[in-house]
């Protein structure tokens, strides 16, 4: 290992660049393993400096942190907020935050294995405005869900939509956005 550190300050000396892969194959070590050397020892390669930077910006960071201490599951944070679940997931998880006991606004007995979440509810609030006519059970094949569960959703629709509401002004920024469900896109 002395040598590979050698040949490096020699080539640092003469003002050469040297890939990792220049710099450790006749030593007997692959790019990946000088990398790692020199990370340990805080040396910069030669080549590549990179900046390690989180692909979102801190305000979508702060929205992602924001609707999970609202409560609301990793999923839903992702419907609401266009940010892919794995990325909410892994924001989460770096800051050590774990995610809500409960990942369904109620715990229905298994019902065909359909859930009630927010997006759910939001949705179907949402089939009801633009559709004021619509019965439970065309919601309930629209969004390809249970009869009881369109139902328990629109009964309760005075204790679940006013957290979709106040999740919905933290995404659009806007104290006075008032509809339990999501801005449509043109």
């Amino acid at each position: 290992m002395a040598k590979l550190f050698e040949r490096y300050e020699k080539a640092q000396s003469r003002g050469k660049l040297l890939s990792l892969g220049e710099l450790g194959n006749t030593l007997g070590f692959r790019p990946r393993a000088v990398l790692r050397i020199f990370r340990k020892v805080n040396v910069e390669p030669m080549y590549v400096k990179r900046e390690r930077r989180s692909p979102l910006s801190k305000q979508k960071r702060q929205l992602i942190y924001k609707l999970h201490r609202l409560g609301l599951p990793n999923k839903d944070i992702e419907y609401f907020t266009g940010i892919a679940d794995y990325i909410v997931r892994h924001h989460l998880r770096k800051r050590k935050i774990h995610r809500p006991d409960l990942t369904h606004i109620n715990y229905l007995t298994h019902i065909n294995y359909k859930w009630l979440n927010y997006r759910l509810a939001s949705e179907i609030y949402h089939a009801q405005t633009l559709f004021p006519k619509i019965k439970r059970g065309e919601i309930s094949e629209l969004l390809d869900t249970n009869n009881e569960i369109v139902a328990h959703a629109i009964m309760h629709k005075q204790e679940i939509a006013p957290k979709i509401v106040q999740a919905l002004r933290i995404v659009y920024e806007s104290e006075t956005y008032n509809r339990p469900y999501k801005r449509p896109t043109n």
